[in-house]
Protein backbone atom coordinates (compact mmCIF):
# COMPACT_ATOMS: atom_id res chain seq x y z
CA UNK A 1 0.00 0.00 0.00
CA UNK A 2 1.22 3.50 -0.84
CA UNK A 3 2.34 5.90 1.91
CA UNK A 4 0.09 8.59 0.45
CA UNK A 5 -3.26 7.20 -0.76
CA UNK A 6 -5.24 8.61 -3.66
CA UNK A 7 -7.75 11.42 -2.91
CA UNK A 8 -6.06 12.87 0.21
CA UNK A 9 -5.21 16.48 1.10
CA UNK A 10 -1.44 16.97 1.28
CA UNK A 11 0.93 19.70 2.51
CA UNK A 12 4.60 20.47 2.01
CA UNK A 13 7.30 20.08 4.66
CA UNK A 14 10.49 21.40 3.14
CA UNK A 15 12.36 20.19 0.07
CA UNK A 16 14.99 17.64 -0.90
CA UNK A 17 17.15 17.95 -4.04
CA UNK A 18 14.96 20.72 -5.43
CA UNK A 19 11.68 18.79 -4.94
CA UNK A 20 9.00 19.60 -2.37
CA UNK A 21 8.47 16.99 0.33
CA UNK A 22 4.80 16.05 0.64
CA UNK A 23 2.88 14.64 3.61
CA UNK A 24 -0.74 14.02 4.54
CA UNK A 25 -2.63 17.00 5.95
CA UNK A 26 -2.95 17.19 9.73
CA UNK A 27 -6.25 18.81 10.82
CA UNK A 28 -6.27 21.75 13.21
CA UNK A 29 -2.95 23.27 12.18
CA UNK A 30 -4.26 25.97 9.83
CA UNK A 31 -2.76 29.44 9.97
CA UNK A 32 -3.36 32.50 7.71
CA UNK A 33 -2.53 32.58 4.01
CA UNK A 34 -3.38 28.98 3.18
CA UNK A 35 -0.66 27.51 5.34
CA UNK A 36 -0.68 24.61 7.76
CA UNK A 37 1.86 25.13 10.56
CA UNK A 38 4.11 26.92 8.08
CA UNK A 39 3.61 24.41 5.27
CA UNK A 40 1.56 25.16 2.15
CA UNK A 41 -1.54 23.13 1.41
CA UNK A 42 -0.85 21.80 -2.06
CA UNK A 43 -4.18 20.17 -2.85
CA UNK A 44 -5.60 16.69 -3.30
CA UNK A 45 -3.69 13.65 -4.52
CA UNK A 46 -5.02 12.34 -7.83
CA UNK A 47 -2.75 9.29 -7.64
CA UNK A 48 -1.39 7.15 -4.81
CA UNK A 49 2.33 7.38 -4.09
CA UNK A 50 5.10 6.40 -1.74
CA UNK A 51 6.81 9.31 0.02
CA UNK A 52 9.85 9.35 -2.28
CA UNK A 53 7.90 8.95 -5.54
CA UNK A 54 6.24 11.47 -7.84
CA UNK A 55 2.59 12.18 -7.05
CA UNK A 56 -0.08 14.01 -9.05
CA UNK A 57 -1.75 16.74 -6.99
CA UNK A 58 -4.77 18.86 -7.97
CA UNK A 59 -6.10 22.00 -6.29
CA UNK A 60 -9.07 22.54 -8.58
CA UNK A 61 -10.33 19.73 -10.84
CA UNK A 62 -13.14 17.29 -11.54
CA UNK A 63 -12.25 13.86 -10.10
CA UNK A 64 -14.12 10.64 -10.98
CA UNK A 65 -14.10 7.06 -9.78
CA UNK A 66 -14.45 7.73 -6.06
CA UNK A 67 -15.70 5.08 -3.67
CA UNK A 68 -16.11 4.20 0.01
CA UNK A 69 -12.33 3.98 0.51
CA UNK A 70 -11.95 7.59 -0.66
CA UNK A 71 -14.60 9.39 1.40
CA UNK A 72 -15.48 8.83 5.07
CA UNK A 73 -19.26 8.59 5.42
CA UNK A 74 -19.89 7.23 1.92
CA UNK A 75 -22.26 7.80 0.03
CA UNK A 76 -22.74 11.54 0.27
CA UNK A 77 -25.73 13.24 -1.26
CA UNK A 78 -25.30 15.25 -4.45
CA UNK A 79 -24.12 18.76 -3.59
CA UNK A 80 -22.70 17.76 -0.19
CA UNK A 81 -19.56 19.59 0.93
CA UNK A 82 -16.56 17.36 1.54
CA UNK A 83 -14.44 18.46 4.50
CA UNK A 84 -10.86 17.47 5.21
CA UNK A 85 -10.73 14.97 8.06
CA UNK A 86 -8.05 12.86 9.73
CA UNK A 87 -5.00 11.99 7.62
CA UNK A 88 -6.26 14.25 4.84
CA UNK A 89 -9.21 11.97 4.02
CA UNK A 90 -12.36 13.77 2.81
CA UNK A 91 -15.44 13.33 4.97
CA UNK A 92 -19.09 14.34 4.67
CA UNK A 93 -19.24 15.16 8.39
CA UNK A 94 -17.63 18.49 9.30
CA UNK A 95 -14.96 17.81 11.94
CA UNK A 96 -14.92 20.08 15.01
CA UNK A 97 -13.16 23.33 14.10
CA UNK A 98 -12.64 22.24 10.48
CA UNK A 99 -11.50 24.98 8.13
CA UNK A 100 -10.46 23.06 5.01
CA UNK A 101 -13.05 22.25 2.34
CA UNK A 102 -12.06 19.63 -0.25
CA UNK A 103 -14.88 20.22 -2.71
CA UNK A 104 -18.45 19.28 -3.60
CA UNK A 105 -19.72 15.75 -4.26
CA UNK A 106 -21.36 15.64 -7.69
CA UNK A 107 -22.86 12.13 -7.55
CA UNK A 108 -21.88 8.95 -9.37
CA UNK A 109 -18.45 8.80 -7.72
CA UNK A 110 -17.40 12.27 -8.93
CA UNK A 111 -16.22 15.33 -7.01
CA UNK A 112 -15.70 18.92 -8.05
CA UNK A 113 -12.44 19.51 -6.18
CA UNK A 114 -11.70 23.05 -4.98
CA UNK A 115 -9.42 22.82 -1.94
CA UNK A 116 -9.70 25.96 0.18
CA UNK A 117 -9.16 27.18 3.72
CA UNK A 118 -12.00 29.06 5.38
CA UNK A 119 -10.44 32.12 7.06
CA UNK A 120 -11.18 33.11 10.64
CA UNK A 121 -12.52 36.59 11.44
CA UNK A 122 -9.09 37.77 12.56
CA UNK A 123 -7.59 36.82 9.17
CA UNK A 124 -10.05 38.93 7.16
CA UNK A 125 -9.19 42.42 5.94
CA UNK A 126 -10.90 45.34 7.65
CA UNK A 127 -12.29 43.20 10.49
CA UNK A 128 -11.57 44.22 14.08
CA UNK A 129 -13.12 41.29 15.92
CA UNK A 130 -11.54 39.63 18.91
CA UNK A 131 -13.77 36.91 20.31
CA UNK A 132 -17.33 36.82 19.03
CA UNK A 133 -20.11 35.75 21.40
CA UNK A 134 -23.54 34.32 20.68
CA UNK A 135 -25.79 36.84 18.91
CA UNK A 136 -22.92 39.15 17.91
CA UNK A 137 -23.06 40.68 14.43
CA UNK A 138 -20.54 42.56 12.29
CA UNK A 139 -21.31 46.28 11.85
CA UNK A 140 -19.28 48.69 9.68
CA UNK A 141 -17.53 51.40 11.74
CA UNK A 142 -16.88 54.37 9.42
CA UNK A 143 -14.57 56.05 11.95
CA UNK A 144 -12.15 53.10 12.00
CA UNK A 145 -12.95 51.84 8.47
CA UNK A 146 -13.42 48.33 9.81
CA UNK A 147 -16.08 45.77 10.62
CA UNK A 148 -16.65 45.60 14.40
CA UNK A 149 -18.49 43.14 16.60
CA UNK A 150 -21.70 44.41 18.17
CA UNK A 151 -24.43 42.68 20.11
CA UNK A 152 -27.48 42.27 17.93
CA UNK A 153 -29.58 43.63 20.81
CA UNK A 154 -27.68 46.93 21.07
CA UNK A 155 -27.78 47.31 17.30
CA UNK A 156 -31.54 46.67 17.13
CA UNK A 157 -32.19 49.10 20.01
CA UNK A 158 -30.29 51.85 18.18
CA UNK A 159 -32.16 51.16 14.94
CA UNK A 160 -35.53 51.11 16.74
CA UNK A 161 -34.84 54.46 18.46
CA UNK A 162 -33.69 55.97 15.14
CA UNK A 163 -37.04 55.00 13.57
CA UNK A 164 -38.94 56.80 16.34
CA UNK A 165 -39.76 53.91 18.68
CA UNK A 166 -39.98 54.17 22.44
Amino acid sequence: MADIPRFRVVTTYGATSGRANVKLYEPGLEVPSGLVAGHSILGLTATASDVDEEVTIVRSAYVRGLGAADITGWEPSVGALLWCGDNGQPTTTKPEGARVIVGTYMGGGACDVNVEIIPTLSELSFVAADTPEDLDILVWDETESAWKLRSIYSHLTTAFMFMGGD
